[in-house]
């Protein structure tokens, strides 16, 4: 019960940043030029790529030896050190490369703000051990305590700059100077947590060697991915201008809740895929996870649909009429939505072969930077959501073969491919529904405006795909009881 609250507790924290960020991005888009906002953009890109692509896999050692050494006090102590010696040389390095970063952003804004993405990592690469350090000691409350107020007050402190003077480098200090703050406030928390330790001896002894040695290998696996996450929006700005990188941004958006959705049906079956595999039952495995599979593209296909034909509407009545070559960008994006059934690598951590991970995740975001290059060169901005997409269509495909192969089963019995066609037509039929209210809208019969439109076409859409969700066999008798278990009880009437 307690890791379940505790479950809940994290993810809640986690959710309301990403949902202020979303906001943020509304109101950034509203208040500030297409050019400032782009270099707001770049400003972020530049220290999140420099934290999480040398922090050295520091935050993930401390799950595995904190708990484990009997050196407590100084583990704490030295890690801290550590990581505070990374961020200066991180600083340091950003700062000594700008021309160059300059450069390749293609943002010549960028000279007079290049100190505050090295200040912003300064600040903030120590803050990366302390969700790890919090929740290995136990105080899980505390971190979300923390955590929380963190996130209400970065919202505020890119909210008030933004509506009072607009000004991009006055917003940037004022995030400067909060992130300095919360490094502050986080040392302070370590240093105490470190003095409640003694160094007792009854554990393993504490080796710095051995701490390199676990953590670097992960290290260099997130920086690749890192650097492959934004590697898309590297190149768009190196080819285009910052304005150009503040429309791809708000075309190529994730649906926090959608990954959520995703992660939580997966940990949920965990525990079961697991018992399966252990009873040397591979179909049984697979058997249930075909029942999470079609249970959670119940959530996305619909989802998926929805986004794709509103999104002429949902763009511009987010973020503005300036940002309607944003539209077709998020249709393609949203193409990815299509894969997200799974997380596929639940099945692999199943059956403990993890290495497979790494494998095809370097094969993919290969792939995704070298598709985006050619694609952007053929098709301008719109080759790189289409490269995104692609990449992510290799991973699954990956995963899929190498699942297969592993658990000596068919291709085409891996996955329930007639079930999700079926899920997917239940899915696209309300589309008919909102047809010829998009067509109205389009020659001028009715005006309701962009949120207008979106809320009915939203009540339409939900209320018909209901409807054919439960006149269809799309889902089966198991996968119905799976999805009743997930909803509270006054809700299960509904399926």
């Amino acid at each position: 019960m307690k890791f379940g609250i505790n479950l809940i507790l994290i993810t809640l924290s986690k959710t309301s940043k990403q949902v202020g960020i979303l906001v943020l991005s509304v109101i950034l888009a509203r208040y500030l030029t297409k050019d400032d906002y782009g270099t707001y953009l770049h400003v972020q890109l530049i220290a999140n790529v420099a934290i999480w692509s040398f922090v050295l896999g520091i935050p993930h050692s401390v799950y595995y030896f904190l708990p484990k050494t009997g050196h407590k006090r100084r583990f704490v102590l030295v890690t801290a050190t550590i990581i505070t010696t990374i961020a200066t040389l991180v600083a340091s390095g950003i700062w000594l490369i700008s021309d160059h970063l300059v450069n390749l952003l293609n943002n010549p804004a960028l000279e007079s703000l290049i100190y505050i993405s090295a200040g912003i990592a300064f600040f903030q690469i120590p803050v990366t051990i302390f969700e790890s350090m919090l929740i290995s000691t136990g105080k899980v409350k505390l971190f979300v305590a923390f955590d929380s107020i963190f996130n209400i007050g970065f919202f505020f402190v890119i909210l008030i700059p933004t509506i009072l003077t607009g000004d991009i480098e006055i917003i940037l200090k004022w995030l400067c100077a909060f992130y300095g703050l919360q490094m502050i406030g986080v040392l302070g928390i370590l240093l105490k947590i470190a003095f409640e330790f003694h160094n007792d001896h009854e554990g393993e002894p504490y080796s710095l060697k051995g701490q390199f040695g676990y953590a670097v290998p992960i290290g260099i696996s997130e920086a690749i991915f890192e650097l492959a996450r934004y590697g898309d929006k590297i190149i768009i700005s190196n080819t285009f201008n910052p304005a150009t990188l503040a429309v791809y941004a708000r075309g190529a958006m994730d649906i926090p809740l959608l990954t959520i959705v995703n992660n939580t049906i997966d940990n949920l079956m965990m525990p079961e895929l697991i018992e399966a595999y252990k009873d040397n039952c591979a179909k049984k495995m697979v058997a249930l996870w075909h029942d999470s599979v079609a249970l959670t593209a119940a959530f996305m296909y619909p989802s998926f649909f929805f986004l794709w034909f509103a999104a002429p509407y949902l763009i511009p009545g987010l973020y503005g009429e300036a940002y309607k070559e944003a539209i077709i960008i998020f249709q393609i994006y949203s193409l990815g939505i299509l894969f997200r059934v799974s997380t596929y690598n639940v099945i692999v951590r199943v059956i403990g072969k993890t290495g497979i991970m790494a494998y095809i995740s370097a094969c993919s975001e290969t792939a995704n930077i070298i598709g985006t290059i050619i694609l952007v060169k053929m098709f301008g901005i719109w080759g790189a959501p289409a490269a995104t997409v692609f990449s992510t269509g290799i991973i699954v495909f990956g995963y899929l073969f190498a699942i297969s192969h592993r658990l000596d089963i068919k291709f085409r019995h891996i996955f329930p491919w007639k079930r999700l066609g079926a899920v997917m037509l239940a899915a696209a039929a309300p589309l008919i529904v909102l047809a010829p209210i998009s067509y109205a809208e389009t020659v001028g019969s009715i005006n309701l405006g962009y949120w207008g439109t979106v809320g009915v076409m939203a009540f339409l859409y939900t209320g018909t795909y209901y409807i054919v969700m439960r006149s269809c066999p799309a889902l089966n008798d198991d996968q119905k009881a799976l999805l009743r278990l997930m909803l509270p009880p006054k809700f299960k009437f509904l399926v």
